[in-house]
């Protein structure tokens, strides 16, 4: 009781904020938007086992798919409210994770408002538990081993390190460019003199070790086909050409934010660097004369940024990040500091490869790695120089930031006032125009047959298959994937599985773009329509077709 009693008050203030960050998620779960693909996620937990034919893509992220499944077998009513809180408790072992891998840099305070600040500014982008937020989750863990265990020349740490990049595989395939820590560490054993064979073998012999366990498990629980036919598909999607996810438009997505990154990056160096010389240069003016010619640095700041106006949120906090990080590398100097340092630098550019916006969608959440080092890094500036124009910069961002949280969380919770009740959507707040149409798909599942499978058209429209308890002919819709190539996958399944499935048909796209209204004409002697609306038409075949 007394070691207890003596963590409490040693550690109060980080206890404090662990506990208001768990309090604020957990009241925003019900205000969170459902996106397009949080139905899908349930479904890829509830049927992977059972359906690899339907959803072949879902097995590329195993892991997740594994821990999801077996989370609502336990939690099976208010699905979807169930798989945010089960996100609210990855958070905190990844914030845990966090306090572990910086607290002999920092204080308390300094990393607790680290954390806090992309938790509040963030918080609207978090979703209901998935594979990318569970890689980071991983990835934490996996920077908190490899750089104690380099630091401490624990041959231990750095293998747990690697058998954590081997299941982290499994959670998206992916994360397999993890593997590339070996390179910084080969590098590092060269400059400090340390053995690079005793440290490398352990990174990949604990990497082969979690490898091994996880194809054990499929194995044992049958999986493992599935997996491959799952990565054959990943294959198929990276060289169609018109797939979002296909290598070539990925490849030049990620060119594109490195390339805006170092551009704007380096106009942001040079806006500090005349901050600086400002504060050093016109020491002997008198207070307001500073502040002028701060201003008027300001005025070129701003040209600078409207110079690059376009450039998407995340390319500046991107520029900021790395910047602070080359700052922390040139104040501290020792390899085990640039260690540190430069394996951040790496997870946080390689853990968002593999999607197909790069930055823009796992980016945000990326940034959790490095936001406590940066944050002590600009504490310290300020302290070093104690300059006004950083005091300036940092109120106006204060400024910027307490309207960008009130903004958010206002256009977050407001309007949400209705409820659908049902095991999928139950206890979410939504919009009046969202309770419509899921009023309405309400209405459309009284015309599903229990023993038919179905075909939709997007991912929100999931939400059929999952409430009417019905299998899904296909998992392959317009918001990944281009019409001919869903076209061509109903086919597929046609022939596999002898069956027509209900079909529905979203109203907003033209005929030629619409592979479910195609499917139908293919076989028009087959169907008939059994409900029609604005927004969507129901295909029901024939009995016995």
């Amino acid at each position: 009781m007394t070691v207890f009693k003596r963590f409490i008050e040693q550690n109060y203030f980080l206890i404090f904020v662990f506990a208001l960050i768990f309090l604020f998620k957990i009241v925003m779960l019900p205000y969170w938007k459902i996106c397009g693909d949080s139905i899908y996620y349930i479904l890829s937990y509830k049927l992977f086992l059972n359906n690899a034919d339907a959803m072949p893509f879902t097995q590329n992220f195993y892991m997740a798919n594994l821990l999801g499944h077996v989370f609502l077998s336990v939690w099976n009513e208010n699905e979807l409210l169930g798989l945010r809180f089960l996100q609210v408790c990855s958070d905190t072992i990844m914030l845990l994770g966090l306090c572990l891998l910086y607290k002999n840099i920092m204080t308390n305070k300094i990393l607790m408002l680290s954390l806090l600040i992309p938790v509040v500014c963030f918080y609207d982008r978090q979703m209901e538990f998935y594979y990318d937020s569970l890689s980071v989750t991983f990835a934490v863990w996996i920077l908190y081993f490899f750089v104690k265990g380099f630091e401490k020349d624990s041959y231990k740490k750095i293998a747990i390190s690697g058998f954590l990049v081997g299941i982290n595989i499994f959670v998206r395939t992916p994360n397999v460019v993890y593997l590339g820590l070996g390179f910084l560490l080969v590098l590092f054993c060269f400059f400090c003199k340390k053995s690079i064979r005793k440290h490398l073998l352990a990174f990949f012999y604990g990497t082969l070790v979690g490898v091994f366990a996880v194809i054990v498990l499929m194995l044992s629980l049958g999986h493992l086909g599935a997996y491959m036919v799952g990565l054959k598909s990943l294959a198929g999607v990276a060289e169609a050409g018109a797939e979002s996810h296909n290598m070539a438009a990925m490849i030049m997505v990620v060119l594109y934010f490195l390339k805006m990154t170092v551009i704007y990056g380096g106009a942001l160096g040079l806006f500090w660097v005349l901050l600086r010389f400002i504060d050093v240069r016109f020491k002997s003016y008198s207070n307001w004369q500073r502040i002028l010619s701060v201003v008027l640095v300001f005025f070129l700041g701003a040209s600078v940024f409207f110079l690059f106006y376009g450039v998407r949120w995340i390319v500046f906090l991107y520029s900021v990040h790395v910047l602070a990080l080359l700052c922390y590398l040139y104040r501290n100097r020792d390899l085990k500091s640039a260690f540190a340092c430069l394996s951040i630098i790496y997870m946080i550019f390689v853990i968002p490869l593999g999607s197909d916006m790069y930055l823009e969608t796992v980016g945000y959440y990326a940034l959790y790695l490095s936001t406590p080092l940066v944050v002590y890094v600009i504490v310290n500036e300020i302290r070093r120089y104690n300059l006004m124009s950083a005091k300036l910069f940092c109120l106006l961002f204060f400024l910027l930031f307490v309207y960008r949280v009130g903004d958010n969380i206002q256009n977050t919770v407001s309007g949400k006032q209705y409820e659908i009740d049902n095991k999928t959507i139950g206890g979410i707040k939504i919009t009046k125009e969202q309770f419509k149409q899921y009023s309405e798909l309400n209405t459309i599942s009284q015309y599903i047959d229990k023993d038919k499978c179905l075909a939709v058209p997007s991912t929100s429209d999931l939400y059929i298959v999952n409430s009417a308890s019905v299998s899904p002919f296909v998992l392959r819709v317009r918001n990944w994937h281009s019409a001919d190539r869903v076209y061509n996958e109903m086919q597929k399944a046609y022939v596999r599985n002898k069956q027509l499935p209900i079909v529905i048909v979203e109203h907003y796209s033209s005929d030629a773009e619409n592979s479910e209204l195609r499917f139908v004409k293919s076989y028009n002697d087959s169907y008939y329509l059994v409900y029609k609306s604005e927004a969507y038409s129901v295909y029901k075949p024939v009995k016995g077709k």
